[in-house]
């Protein structure tokens, strides 16, 4: 009998954000079935192979979620912890898919990776939090316990047991998203699943910090016009002059990147040419080269920034977008082989039907003011005469991009307009 693994990513982060909004039903109706075509890998033509993708996913995931009429956020690091879940049970062409898609060599690279970055990730001070569960149907008893203990191993997941097609999984799966994620996304799910589906992989990540270096608010009434794919707006602003800003500039980008208390680092991008949009650069680029355009050389200088305050907010399925990576296998019932889920001599076939991905973030001025401290060098009796600032002036459509203290990327997307 075949049954479906529906992996379900909920998540969240609010950037030094007091007051953040609540109550988004990101998702509907969750429908767990697996699309029939293509049925051969011969007829399955994505725009990448998981080859081509590997190691370069964050941005292939920026690229293909870009929109020109709404600004976006995702975040590579929930959906890779969620489908390195799965890719625990994987087996044979499933498993090798799902590790190639993140560049790991083996599995054991893998969980080495999912376990090191979940205990990191787990801050003290709350600034960044991430969660991983486990829900299996009551009626369905061949998950195998070695498959969910390597879980609460590698992942720190906790296993429930539900009926999943009763109404109540909405209430109590609706809970925990909401309790792991402050509050931030309390309803994920309208409906309960369908009677196909088995379990669920859900992954919540929050983020919450405040800035080194506090921004200021624009004075009440004055607004930053914004240069938006669909028209210019005004919009509420902020700035910020500091004398060590890291700043970074090449061929396709001008950057900043301004630090949290903890570590992580917020990163925006300019197109470096006035007439570009960003959106080009991100469409007719590939993610590698996506990639080498954003891996940039930051030093210190004294930065003039005026930046919008924006907030976004995601939630859809990611399966169409992870089959265009080139992800066949794991979604396509009689070709998944997640026999690694599953108690010795099981009959059971599992595939995974749907992938939903939803996420919020707020960015504006509120942080904690923290002390900094410029030197002014002089020689020979001499005054060095001071360098004006370099002026930052985000006023149309940019990337950002919110990196850990280790580098992985929690959040990613693109803003085009108010």
């Amino acid at each position: 009998m075949k049954k479906a693994l529906c992996g379900l990513i909920a998540l969240l982060v609010c950037v030094s954000c007091t007051g953040c909004k609540k109550g988004i039903d990101y998702v509907e109706t969750v429908t767990c079935l697996a699309e029939p075509e293509p049925t051969t890998a011969e007829n399955f033509s994505p725009d990448y192979t998981v080859e081509e993708i590997s190691g370069y996913f964050d941005y292939a995931l920026m690229k293909e979620i870009a929109d020109r009429k709404q600004n976006t956020v995702a975040s590579p690091l929930s959906v890779k912890l969620a489908l390195n879940m799965a890719a625990a049970g994987a087996e044979n062409e499933t498993e090798k898919e799902l590790l190639t898609l993140f560049g790991y060599e083996n599995s054991e690279e893998m969980q080495a990776d999912s376990k090191s970055l979940v205990a990191e990730l787990n801050r003290p001070d709350g600034s960044i939090t991430v969660n991983n569960s486990v829900w299996i149907d009551n009626d369905f008893n061949d998950i195998s316990e070695s498959y969910t203990g390597g879980l609460a191993d590698v992942f720190n997941a906790v296993t429930f047991r539900e009926k999943l097609t009763n109404k109540k999984i909405v209430k109590k799966l609706n809970g925990w998203i909401d309790e792991k994620t402050n509050g931030l996304i309390p309803k994920m799910i309208s409906e309960p699943f369908k009677d196909d589906t088995v379990m669920l992989l859900v992954n919540a990540l929050y983020f919450k910090n405040e800035w080194v270096h506090e921004f200021e608010p624009f004075n009440k009434g004055y607004t930053l016009t914004f240069h938006g794919t669909n028209g210019d707006s005004e919009t509420a602003g902020m700035y910020l002059e500091y004398d060590g800003i890291q700043y970074a500039e090449n061929e396709f980008f001008r950057s900043v990147s301004l630090d949290y208390k903890d570590g992580s680092s917020m990163k925006i991008y300019l197109p470096e040419m006035t007439d570009e949009n960003v959106l080009d650069i991100v469409e007719n680029h590939t993610p590698s080269e996506l990639a080498a355009a954003m891996d940039m050389e930051y030093s210190e200088k004294k930065v003039y920034i005026r930046m919008p305050r924006f907030e976004c907010e995601y939630g859809n399925s990611l399966k169409e977008i992870l089959e265009k990576m080139g992800i066949f296998y794991t979604f396509k019932e009689g070709f998944a082989d997640l026999d690694g889920m599953l108690i010795e001599n099981s009959e059971e076939q599992l595939y995974i039907s749907d992938v939903i991905h939803a996420a919020k973030l707020e960015c504006n001025e509120k942080g904690t003011e923290a002390a900094a401290a410029t030197i002014a060098v002089t020689g020979d009796g001499e005054a060095i005469q001071e360098e004006p600032p370099i002026v930052f002036t985000v006023d149309k459509p940019f990337i950002y991009e919110i990196k850990a203290p280790s580098g992985e990327t929690l959040f990613l997307g693109t803003i085009c307009g108010f």
